[in-house]
């Protein structure tokens, strides 16, 4: 594991309980980026998430989402759970799975099972919305339950009191580390987590395509009401509720939920539902 560098960007992590938070003020206090619990277990939505992150984005700080999961329920019922909460939102960085000790619900769990649930969440969420999920785990947890193909994964790490957190034998490198929880920030009243970012936040936001390569939407909610319209089709033309399977494959949402469609992905798109719906093949 690297140590810290002055150089690198610094964010926050936040959840409810950071309370109602000036969103000016954090980014004015040299806040680069913010992770913000979305969800947990197979209900849990955070009280505050809306509002965190609106004010995120009212400021202009990129931001993350992640869920808190807890193994005594199916990893797939989880991500799914997950990805409904987070279906209107955009991501700037990553979605991103919090698995540590307290997501074993007080069982006895081996490194192969906590493995095998990480990689299913993972994999459903990539799937869902074609970006590579982050996990985010404590140093002594990383070193004790996950197998090495997970370090294809970028890795946030928690250690505090130190420079230079753990090492572990599936990362060599963090992508985030956080390094104290009892951090101040202005803007927020009472601690908050601290993290730093391996290198510049820069490197890390989507590349701004050109007006010409991408549609572009003057607002926010056209492109989650296109979001949601078509996982909904796809989630209904996939379980049978259609008597006419109109969206049947789910690159569609993803890209919707990207904000990554062309105009001329969006007319093939206006194409094919409307021969679908007209009950021709295409």
């Amino acid at each position: 594991m690297q140590t810290r560098n002055s150089g690198n960007s610094r964010g926050i992590d936040v959840s409810k309980w950071q309370g109602q938070i000036d969103w000016s003020a954090v980014k004015g206090d040299g806040i680069a980026f913010v992770i913000m619990k979305a969800t947990e277990g197979v209900s849990l939505v955070d009280a505050n998430l809306m509002r965190n992150y609106e004010g995120a984005k009212h400021a202009g700080i990129p931001l993350g989402l992640y869920h808190f999961a807890h193994l005594s329920n199916a990893p797939e019922a989880e991500a799914e759970h997950f990805l409904h909460a987070t279906l209107s939102l955009r991501a700037d960085l990553w979605y991103v799975l919090d698995m540590e000790h307290g997501s074993l619900d007080g069982k006895a769990s081996t490194k192969s099972q906590v493995s095998e649930w990480t990689r299913r969440w993972l994999r459903r969420v990539q799937e869902a919305t074609g970006k590579l999920p982050m996990i985010y785990t404590g140093a002594s947890f990383a070193r004790t339950y996950f197998e090495d193909d997970l370090g294809v994964y970028p890795l946030w790490v928690a250690h505090y009191g130190t420079d230079t957190p753990m090492s572990n034998p599936v990362w060599d490198r963090w992508t985030i580390f956080q390094h104290s929880e009892t951090g101040r920030v202005n803007g927020i009243a009472g601690n908050v987590d601290l993290n730093e970012l391996d290198g510049k936040i820069d490197a890390y936001l989507p590349k701004t395509k050109g007006r010409e390569e991408r549609v572009e939407f003057t607002e926010e909610w056209q492109w989650r009401m296109l979001t949601s319209a078509l996982h909904g089709l796809y989630e209904k033309s996939v379980t049978g509720e259609l008597d006419r399977p109109l969206v049947t494959d789910y690159k569609w949402a993803a890209q919707a939920y990207n904000r990554d469609m062309k105009p001329e992905d969006l007319a093939w798109l206006a194409i094919i539902l409307l021969a679908k719906d007209k009950g021709i093949q295409v």
